[in-house]
C-alpha cells in the first residue's frame, strides 16, 4: 500500500484538490512518478480507478531498465526540463540504488544523484529486517539524509484497508500527529478517506511507561529481558531507551567481562552518566558521532519511454508506446488513460 498511497498523494498535488477525502494539498505542482518497480498499465489502473472523474496530468516515468538513479540524472534532468516537472515520487529507493543500501556510501550517491534533480521528492523505502520502524532497512544515511519520514502500515478490515502514517522525522518543527487512511475498493473505483488514528496506531508514550514500570519493579536489564518483560519488540525496547537516555533512562555496565549494556530508570538521588555520546548499537561502546550530510526532502504517473509515442487519454484512436511493458492478458484492457503524451529519454 506504500505505492498506492504515494500514487494518490501524487494525484492530489498534480490536481491541486483533495483525492483523499479530508487532506487537501497545499498547491499544486507538475509531477513526475519514477518508477523502478512496476509497469505503466498497472499504475493507470489504479489511477482511474482513485479519480474516475478524470485523472490528473501526472508524468510517468519507466525507470527499471534504465539501471539506477546516479546514472540516470541527466536523462531526468532533460524530461523533468522538458515536462516542467518540480515534484517527484521515487518508486523504490533500494532498487534506484547503485549498490547495497545498507552500505553508507551507496546511500550518499543516491541523494547526491537526487540533488541534481533539483526538484521536491517522496522516496518510497522499505522497512527494516529487524522490525524497527523508526527508520527505513539500510544505511543509518537514509534516515539521517531526509527532511522527515513516515512509518506506513496497512491492515485488511472488511471492505478494505486501513492505512495508518507515523511521523518517525521533521526537522523543522515538532513530530506530526499520526494519520489513518481508510481505502474502500469497489469494481469501479477507490475511495480513500482520513479517519481516526487513534485505534490504529500504538501509543510510543505506553510502551515507554511499560518500560518505566517493569524496570521500576524489577531493577535493571538487558534490552532483551526488558523486551521480554514488557512484550515489546527488541528494537523498540532499544530505540526508546536511546530516545530517553538522560531524561527517563540510564545506560549502566553490566558484569565485568561482559559487554551487555543494562537499561534502568533514573532514581530519585541517580545521576545520568555524562561520558561521550554512544551509539547503542555498539556493543563496544565507541563513542558515535553523527555525520553532517546533505538534507533532502523524502517521505516511502504518466510514462516517460526511452521512445516517443502517444497515447489518447480518452482510451480511443492510439496505441501504447512499445516501450510499455503491457502482457497479452492487459492489452485487452482500456489503454491507460493518464498516459497522453510521452517524452523522449535518452539511454
Amino acid at each position: 500500500m506504500k505505492s498506492f498511497t504515494a500514487l494518490a498523494i501524487a494525484a492530489a498535488v498534480a490536481s491541486g484538490r483533495s483525492v483523499i477525502e479530508g487532506l487537501a494539498p497545499l498547491g499544486q505542482r507538475r509531477v513526475a512518478y519514477l518508477d523502478w518497480e512496476w509497469t505503466a498499465y498497472k499504475h493507470a489502473q489504479r489511477l482511474r480507478r482513485l479519480c474516475p472523474s478524470g485523472a490528473p496530468d501526472v508524468l510517468y516515468v519507466p525507470c527499471g531498465s534504465e539501471g539506477p538513479l546516479s546514472g540516470q540524472v541527466d536523462r531526468l534532468r532533460d524530461i523533468f526540463r522538458e515536462h516542467q516537472i518540480t515534484w517527484c515520487v521515487v518508486d523504490s529507493v533500494a532498487l534506484a540504488c547503485a549498490g547495497p543500501p545498507e552500505e553508507a556510501a551507496v546511500a550518499l550517491d543516491f541523494f547526491q544523484s537526487l540533488s541534481r534533480l533539483e526538484v521536491g521528492s517522496a522516496l518510497i523505502a522499505h522497512t527494516n529486517r529487524a522490525g524497527d520502524v523508526s527508520r527505513p532497512f539500510g544505511s543509518q544515511f537514509w534516515h539521517n539524509s531526509v527532511r522527515a519520514s513516515w512509518h506506513v502500515k496497512a491492515e485488511k478490515r472488511q471492505g478494505g484497508m486501513v492505512v495508518t502514517l507515523t511521523n518517525k522525522k521533521r526537522n523543522d518543527g515538532p513530530l506530526c500527529d499520526p494519520l489513518a487512511l481508510a481505502y474502500t475498493f469497489t469494481e469501479e473505483a477507490v475511495t480513500v478517506r482520513r479517519i481516526g488514528a487513534a485505534q490504529y496506531v500504538a501509543s510510543e508514550s505506553t510502551s515507554r511507561e511499560r518500560m518505566e514500570s517493569a524496570l521500576r519493579s524489577s531493577g535493571p536489564m538487558t534490552y532483551q529481558t526488558l523486551a521480554d518483560t514488557t512484550g515489546l519488540s527488541y528494537p523498540v525496547v532499544k530505540k526508546l531507551a536511546n530516545e530517553g537516555r538522560g531524561r527517563s533512562f540510564v545506560m549502566l555496565d553490566s558484569a565485568p567481562g561482559s559487554r551487555a549494556v543494562l537499561v534502568d530508570i533514573i532514581r530519585t538521588g541517580t545521576v545520568a552518566p555524562s561520558e561521550t555520546p554512544f551509539d547503542l548499537n555498539q556493543t563496544d561502546r565507541t563513542p558515535y558521532r553523527t555525520p553532517t550530510v546533505p538534507r533532502t526532502q523524502a517521505v516511502g504517473e504518466r510514462t516517460v519511454p526511452p521512445s516517443r509515442g502517444s497515447i489518447d487519454p480518452g482510451g480511443t484512436g492510439t496505441q501504447p508506446s512499445p516501450a510499455l511493458e503491457v502482457t497479452e492478458e492487459e492489452s485487452e484492457e482500456t489503454t491507460p488513460d493518464f498516459l497522453d503524451d510521452v517524452a523522449e529519454g535518452e539511454r
